[in-house]
C-alpha cells in the first residue's frame, strides 16, 4: 500500500509540473475545435502533435529529471520518442511515459553512481554522457520494437473497458471510491495519476471526456461546507465562509478534508453528492476538454465546451444540493447527540516554538502547488504589511522540501513524510491551513524573541537526552491499574483502538467522540512506531473531547497488524490538551526504544505489576 501511495504521489507530482501545457492544450480545444467558440481547423491541427509527442516527452523528461537529474530526464525523453514512434500513434502514450521517465532516470543515476570511482580524472563528462547515450539507444530501440506496440494494445483494451463501464451505466458508482479517497488526501493521485491519462486518451476519439469531471467537481465539498456553515454557531462561521470561498472559487478542495475527517459520517453526503453529479454527467453526455486544475468552478467552466455548459452546471448544482441537505440532516441527527457543545470545527490557539532564527519558511503539500501556494502568498502579504523583509517564504511538494528550511508548515497527515524529508527543520503540523490565527502567530514568532509554542509542533529528539529530562507521560505521574489492560483480544487495529478508547472514556479522560478522532487519525497515517507498539491519538490536541491528560496501555494476546503489515502487541492510546499530548507521545516513543523499559511491559504478568513498574522506573 505504501509503495502504491508513493508511486501515485510521484506521478501526480510529475503531472503537476506540466499542468500549464495541459491547460494550454485545453484552451486550444475550447477555442478552435469543431465544437469550440471559434472553429479553426488549421489552428486546431496543433493539438494532435502536442498530445502525441509534446506532452508524453514533457512527462518523461520531468520524471527522469526528478529521479536521475538532467541527464536522466534527457535520456528519458529520447526513450519516449522511440516509444511514441513505435506505437500506432492512435492513442497518446501518457501512462507509458509517466512510467518510463522515472525508470530510465533511475537507471541512469545508478549507472552514474557506479562509474564515479572508476572514471579517470578528466574523462568524467565524456564517459558519463557516452554511457547515457548507449543506455538511451538500447532502451529506446527496445521500446520502439516491443514496448510501443504492446502499449498500443494495452491502451486500446483499457479504453474498451471504460467504454463498457459507460455503456452499462455503472460509471456514477465510482463516487463510492473517489469521494472517500479524496478525503484521505488521495485526490491528486486519483485525478492526475489515473483519471487524467484516461481522459486524454478518450479525447483521441471524442471531443470531451467525463473523466475530467469525476474528481474535480467542487459541488460535494461546497455543499458539505455550506451545511456546516448553516448548522454552526456564529464564531465558527467566519472560518467556514473562508473555506467555502477557497474551495469553490479557488479550487483548493483540501480545505474541506479535515472537516469530513473530524466527522466521518459526513463522507456519506459527499458520496451521495458525487453520485448524483456523475449520474447527470453520464446521462447527458457531459464532459470537459482538459483537466481543470485547480478544481475551481471558474476553471471547470473554462474547460467546458459551449454545448455542455447547462449539463455541467446542472451536475455541479445537483451535487452541491444533495451534499448540503444530507449533511445538514446528519448534523442535526448525529452531531446533536454526540457533540452538543461543539462547533463545526474545533478552534486552535496557535502557538509556535521560538528556539531558532527563522529566515526560510516553507509551506508543504502533496503536489507543491495548490494549497501550499495559496498559504505562501497569504503569509508573504502579512510579512510585507509588518515590514518583515528578511524572511523568504516558498511553497513546495512535501517530498522536495529544501535543506535550508528553518520552519516547515504542513497538514497533520503529512507529518511522517515531512520529518523524513527535512529532519533538521522546525515543524508546524496543523489540521487546516486556513485558520487566521496560524498566520498571525507565525508573524508574531518571526517578529519577536518571546518563546511561544504551538500545540502541533513536532519536537526533535536530541542526542544524549536522558529519560529524566523528558516530561512525564501524564499529569501527576500517578498510574492506576485501570490504565493497564492485559490479555486482550482484538481482530484488527480498529477493535484495539476501540478497546483502548472505551477505557479512556470509562476513566473520565475523554468523551466518546475521541474514539472516532483516534480512528480518523489512524486512517490518515499509521501510528505504529516500531518495537511491536502503536500510539493511537486524536487528530486535534485541542479537541473538546479531551477532558484531561492520560493514557491507556492495552497488551494483546496475539499480535495484530498496523500500517503496512507491521506487527503490534502494545497499543497505547494517548490523550492530552495542546502540547501535553505531544510530550506524552514523545516520552512514550523514547521509552519504547529502550529494551530494558520495553520488555517488562510485554513480560510482566499483571496490570498492577506493570503499573508499579511504570510508576517506579518510567
Amino acid at each position: 500500500m505504501k509503495l502504491l501511495d508513493r508511486c501515485g504521489r510521484f506521478l501526480s507530482a510529475v503531472v503537476f509540473q506540466n499542468i500549464a501545457a495541459l491547460f494550454a492544450v485545453g484552451v486550444v480545444r475550447i477555442l478552435f475545435s469543431p465544437a469550440g467558440w471559434f472553429p479553426r481547423p488549421e489552428l486546431y491541427e496543433v493539438v494532435n502533435p502536442m498530445m502525441t509527442y509534446l506532452v508524453p516527452i514533457l512527462f518523461a523528461y520531468t520524471g527522469g529529471r526528478m529521479v536521475g537529474d538532467t541527464r536522466g530526464g534527457v535520456i528519458a525523453a529520447f526513450v519516449t520518442i522511440c516509444l511514441v514512434v513505435g506505437s500506432d500513434q492512435e492513442y497518446t502514450m501518457l501512462l507509458p511515459a509517466l512510467a518510463a521517465g522515472p525508470a530510465v532516470g533511475w537507471l541512469v543515476r545508478k549507472v552514474d553512481k557506479g562509474l564515479e570511482s572508476r572514471i579517470p580524472t578528466g574523462f568524467e563528462l565524456l564517459i558519463h554522457n557516452a554511457v547515457a547515450a548507449v543506455i538511451g539507444v538500447a532502451i529506446g530501440f527496445l521500446f520502439y520494437l516491443y514496448v510501443g506496440p504492446a502499449m498500443s494494445y494495452a491502451i486500446h483494451g483499457t479504453l474498451k473497458g471504460t467504454e463498457y463501464l459507460l455503456g452499462t451505466g455503472l460509471l456514477p458508482l465510482l463516487a463510492f471510491i473517489i469521494e472517500p479517497s479524496k478525503v484521505l488526501f488521495f485526490n491528486n493521485v486519483i485525478n492526475h495519476g489515473i483519471l487524467e491519462p484516461l481522459g486524454m486518451n478518450k479525447l483521441q476519439i471524442t471531443d470531451t471526456s467525463i473523466f475530467f469531471l469525476l474528481e474535480s467537481n467542487p459541488g460535494p465539498g461546497f455543499g458539505m461546507l455550506l451545511a456546516l456553515y448553516v448548522w454552526s454557531k456564529r464564531p465558527a462561521r467566519a472560518e467556514l465562509k473562508t473555506a467555502m470561498t477557497i474551495q469553490f472559487l479557488g479550487g483548493l478542495h483540501e480545505v474541506y478534508f479535515p472537516y469530513a475527517l473530524m466527522r466521518p459520517y459526513l463522507i456519506i453526503p459527499l458520496i451521495l453528492g458525487g453520485l448524483s453529479a456523475n449520474a447527470i454527467f453520464h446521462w447527458f453526455n457531459a464532459g470537459l476538454v482538459a483537466t481543470p486544475s485547480p478544481g475551481s468552478i471558474f476553471v471547470v467552466m473554462a474547460m467546458t465546451p459551449k454545448h455542455n455548459y447547462l449539463e455541467v452546471l446542472c451536475g455541479i448544482s445537483a451535487s452541491a444540493l444533495v451534499s448540503f441537505f444530507s449533511s445538514y440532516i446528519l448534523l442535526n441527527i448525529i452531531a446533536k447527540k454526540q457533540e452538543p457543545a461543539k462547533d463545526a470545527k474545533q478552534k486552535l490557539e496557535p502557538r509556535i516554538e521560538n528556539d531558532r532564527w527563522i529566515e526560510n519558511v516553507v509551506f508543504a503539500c502533496d503536489g507543491g502547488m495548490a494549497s501550499s501556494a495559496m498559504c505562501a502568498a497569504r503569509l508573504k502579504k502579512m510579512l510585507s504589511q509588518e515590514a518583515i523583509h528578511h524572511v523568504t517564504v516558498v511553497y513546495t511538494a512535501v517530498d522536495r522540501i529544501p535543506e535550508d528550511a528553518d520552519l516547515v508548515i504542513a497538514q497533520q497527515h503529512l507529518e511522517e513524510r515531512t520529518i523524513k524529508t527535512a529532519p533538521l527543520a522546525e515543524y508546524l503540523f496543523v489540521p487546516s491551513l486556513i485558520e487566521p490565527e496560524l498566520y498571525t502567530n507565525i508573524v508574531k514568532r518571526i517578529n519577536s524573541e518571546g518563546k511561544q509554542e504551538y500545540g502541533a509542533t513536532s519536537p526533535k529528539k536530541e542526542e544524549g537526552v536522558s529519560l529524566e529530562e523528558w516530561p512525564p507521560i501524564q499529569e501527576g505521574f500517578l498510574i492506576s491499574e485501570e490504565q493497564i489492560l492485559i490479555d486482550q483480544q482484538a481482530s484488527d487495529k480498529w477493535e484495539a483502538i476501540e478497546i483502548a478508547g472505551r477505557q479512556l472514556v470509562s476513566l473520565g479522560m475523554v468523551t466518546e467522540q475521541y474514539i472516532e478522532e483516534m480512528k480518523a487519525r489512524e486512517a490518515l497515517q499509521s501510528t505504529w512506531i516500531g518495537y511491536d507498539a502503536a500510539i493511537p491519538h486524536g487528530l486535534n490536541s485541542d479537541s473538546e473531547a479531551i477532558l484531561r491528560t492520560g493514557f491507556v496501555l492495552v497488551r494483546l494476546n496475539k499480535p495484530i497488524t498496523f500500517g503496512d503489515g507491521e506487527s503490534v502487541r502494545l497499543v497505547i492510546a494517548v490523550c492530552g490538551k495542546g502540547q501535553e499530548q505531544l510530550k506524552a507521545i514523545s516520552r512514550l516513543a523514547f521509552i519504547l526504544e529502550e529494551p530494558k523499559l520495553r520488555e517488562p511491559l510485554l513480560a510482566l504478568g499483571s496490570s498492577s505489576e506493570i503499573a508499579a513498574f511504570i510508576e517506579k522506573e518510567i
